[in-house]
């Protein structure tokens, strides 16, 4: 092998390499038993859950039904929907619920933008803050759960997302890959010391925290702000893994690639932000919110795959002696997506399903040149 293309091969293993070990020990560590089972709450927490809602006339109602069977006392919680572009039906219909229904008029609509008239709007105080999507819906001991948490001295936490559908091929991966991020970036992170990622509903925040954050919300990423701010205050986030809210998975590839074009734009506009905060963060011992920002540095997980493969490939062809650490590092991602990925979703649709991985895995490359402005901008996800 010439010597420029050696030095490219070490540098590009020694950079997936990094990435590839990191996930691969916190999928491994997210095997261990050892979620925390709370006590039972001591005394009833008054929730506000808040429901940004834009054009989710479909969706919003069910998520509604299954709030209010909650195994809570009802004097105790409150439902917010921010209904934002909804029809004149469903508000009627929402309208003789026994919940609050605010309908902003926004010159830009955004999720930070609804959760901020929302805070603004209301004039009740209360203990917890919920954040859910309108597409969600929770089993009865969601809020009760919360509560336990919370009265044992958490401050934030986020509940188990699963999918609530595995309808096409896409959604099947969709529903993968949160589980490989539930693994990686919550039930690891927290087994080793470290916060659970947010991933931007079925998360709860002490509410007096989260009025006055939420103010601060600026872009499309208000999850990854939220983090920020979260490890600026040094507030733990725990992950509730036996805590399930059921998600709408995106069916299609284009919406897919909408999806994770705001993501990818979300993760570099954060990056961009913080990363001149890392040298004060270590200095200071902060090392949950180094780790943050060591994470949004990263690339997409399908983009590692995608490389490490090209290159193991690549090298088994042409230089075989080089090929041997980058076939250690296949077998590496392959065991931190096994580990992740929960067996009630592998059978004849997820074989069908993993064909569409090399299609899916060149749009979000593409999106690594979409990205611009992207971040200030709304991109509603369709269902």
């Amino acid at each position: 092998m010439p010597s420029y293309l050696h030095i490219f091969d070490t540098v590009l293993f020694v950079l997936l390499g990094l990435s590839v070990a990191y996930i691969f020990l916190f999928s491994l560590f997210s095997i261990r038993e050892g979620t925390v089972k709370y006590s039972k709450s001591s005394k009833n927490y008054k929730f506000a859950v808040f429901i940004p809602a834009y054009k989710e006339d479909n969706v919003i109602e069910e998520c509604v039904n299954y709030l209010l069977s909650q195994n809570y006392p009802r004097e105790y919680f409150e439902i917010i929907i921010i209904a934002d572009s909804m029809s004149d039906d469903v508000l009627l219909r929402l309208s003789k619920l026994p919940i609050a229904v605010i309908i902003p008029k926004f010159e830009r609509s955004s999720k930070a933008a609804a959760l901020k008239c929302a805070v603004e709007r209301i004039a009740f105080e209360f203990d917890i803050a919920v954040v859910l999507d309108a597409d969600n819906v929770v089993e009865n001991n969601f809020l009760r759960d919360i509560a336990d948490a919370f009265d044992n001295g958490i401050e934030a936490v986020q509940a188990h997302r699963v999918a609530k559908n595995t309808d096409t091929s896409v959604a099947i991966l969709d529903a993968c890959s949160e589980e490989i991020n539930n693994a990686i970036f919550r039930k690891g992170q927290v087994a080793l010391g470290f916060s659970a990622n947010l991933i931007g509903s079925g998360m709860a925040f002490k509410y007096s925290w989260f009025k006055d954050n939420v103010k601060k919300l600026e872009t499309a990423g208000e999850d990854k702000e939220l983090e920020r701010l979260l490890c600026k205050d040094r507030i733990f986030v725990d992950f509730l893994n036996n805590t399930y809210v059921y998600d709408q998975k995106v069916r299609k590839s284009s919406s897919f690639y909408s999806q994770r074009r705001r993501w990818i734009a979300s993760q570099v506009g954060i990056l961009t932000r913080s990363v001149g905060e890392f040298p004060h963060a270590l200095l200071s011992g902060n090392f949950d919110y180094c780790n943050k920002i060591f994470q949004w540095s990263q690339p997409p997980r399908v983009i590692i795959l995608g490389f490490v493969g090209l290159m193991t490939c690549l090298t088994t062809v042409f230089y075989i002696e080089n090929s041997v650490k980058w076939w250690i590092l296949m077998l590496l991602i392959g065991f931190t997506f096994a580990f992740g990925i929960p067996d009630r979703l592998v059978d004849k649709k997820f074989k069908k399903a993993v064909g569409k991985v090399p299609l899916l895995g060149l749009m979000m490359f593409a999106n690594l040149f979409r990205i611009r402005g992207v971040n200030k901008q709304f991109i509603h996800t369709k269902h």
